[in-house]
């Protein structure tokens, strides 16, 4: 009698022991599928870049990839246990880092737009789930050094031939227009194939719209074949009616701003079957909440002697919904202040100032930086920073 109920005993403790393996097999197919599923969206996504761009996402492609057949493998259950929650916590981090700044994106999934707020939600299920299926062993399987051989063998056979496709893959996609986009900045003039909407200021979580007008100027209509943006903070048509010949197409789109307060750009790029004008870039641009505007957006002083005079007109304009007060002034030039009057803006206000002294005598040849930072009162833009440059002309003995 009491020999069965040891053993019945036993059987319990045994079945209990088989419970959290169990669960952890279900789990690592879950979350490799899931890591192979990111991967290759990123492999789209990144085959897209010019090659000599693709080298360091590859490692991001590469990565999930050896982590999704690792856990397809099974082999060495603990350190993989450990491993894939040390991924899935970075993840994680990276994914509620994005979500907190307002992206619409993180790029978990490549160009697929998944709101960071899901992705940081999906890392924390798969970290509770595999604080709660912890593996007590390895795997009990005999041939387990052969299932790692193999996983190896799989691994090396998977990523020479994605490396070579994703290094040497022509650019397609969004490549011919990201390098294009990339030349127009704010203050370089759009190209013909690059049309620039400037919002200037804006409120955080605001919506604004936006007119575009696209030309052609071929004997023949201009079909938009693919349309492709890079957040979901620009609300535009999935589809556009072709261009007409020697014509134009009124194009209404809407700029959502995220809830941050800086520099904002983001690009809308078109692609036509005109092998003259293959992608028409639309570049959106605006300071979201920061209401001051300074004329000119830089102090370039040019080349000066040393300890030469300088008397810089600055003009500071408050394009905001809210009156706000200048408090003081403070320039990293030693021997240059701008005299700042305690004066309160209103709406479309603005103010004349002077960045007066002179430059510092000793100092290298090589061009100086320096920045003038106004503080305000504004709860949207508590500082206002202008940066500024010069160069000390060589003075002969």
């Amino acid at each position: 009698m009491m020999t069965t109920q040891v053993r019945s005993r036993k059987a319990i403790v045994s079945g209990r022991d088989l419970r959290r393996p169990e669960a952890f097999e279900y789990l690592r197919w879950t979350l490799g599928l899931l890591l192979a599923t990111a991967a290759v969206l990123k492999a789209i996504q990144f085959v897209q870049a010019p090659p000599f761009e693709r080298l360091g996402p590859a490692f991001l492609v590469l990565g999930p990839a050896w982590m999704a057949l690792w856990l397809a493998s099974g082999v060495f259950r603990r350190w993989l246990w450990t491993c894939a929650l040390v991924l899935f916590s970075g993840l994680g981090a990276v994914a509620g880092h994005t979500a907190f700044r307002g992206e619409a994106s993180c790029g978990c999934f490549g160009a697929l737009q998944i709101s960071p707020w899901v992705t940081l939600g999906l890392d924390g299920i798969a970290i509770m789930a595999l604080l709660l299926t912890r593996p007590k062993g390895n795997t009990s399987a005999d041939g387990q050094g052969r299932r790692a051989i193999l996983t190896a063998g799989v691994g090396v056979l998977l990523t020479v031939p994605l490396a070579v496709f994703m290094l040497r893959q022509p650019p397609v996609g969004l490549s011919a227009a990201g390098q294009a986009a990339a030349s127009n900045q704010p203050d370089t003039p759009p190209g013909p194939n690059q049309l620039l909407a400037d919002l200037g200021y804006v409120p955080a979580k605001s919506t604004h719209p936006i007119h575009f007008i696209l030309a052609n100027g071929a004997a023949r209509p201009m079909a938009i074949v693919k349309i492709e943006k890079e957040c979901n903070c620009v609300q535009f048509p999935t589809t556009l009616p072709a261009v007409p010949p020697h014509g134009t197409l009124p194009v209404e789109a809407t700029f959502a701003a995220p809830d941050l307060h800086a520099p904002y750009t983001k690009h809308v790029v078109l692609f036509t079957d005109n092998p003259q004008m293959p992608t028409i870039v639309l570049q959106v641009q605006a300071r979201i909440g920061l209401p001051f505007h300074s004329v000119p957006e830089t102090l370039d002083l040019g080349v000066v002697a040393p300890g030469a005079p300088v008397d810089v007109p600055i003009t500071l304009v408050n394009e905001g919904d809210q009156a706000v007060q200048l408090l003081f002034s403070i320039s990293s030039l030693p021997e240059a202040t701008v005299a700042t009057p305690r004066v309160r803006l209103a709406q479309g206000d603005k103010v004349q100032l002077r960045l007066q002294g002179r430059v510092p005598t000793a100092a290298s040849a090589a061009p100086q930086h320096f920045t003038v930072r106004f503080q305000t009162d504004s709860p949207e833009q508590t500082v206002v920073e202008i940066p500024g440059q010069y160069m000390l002309r060589s003075v002969k003995p």
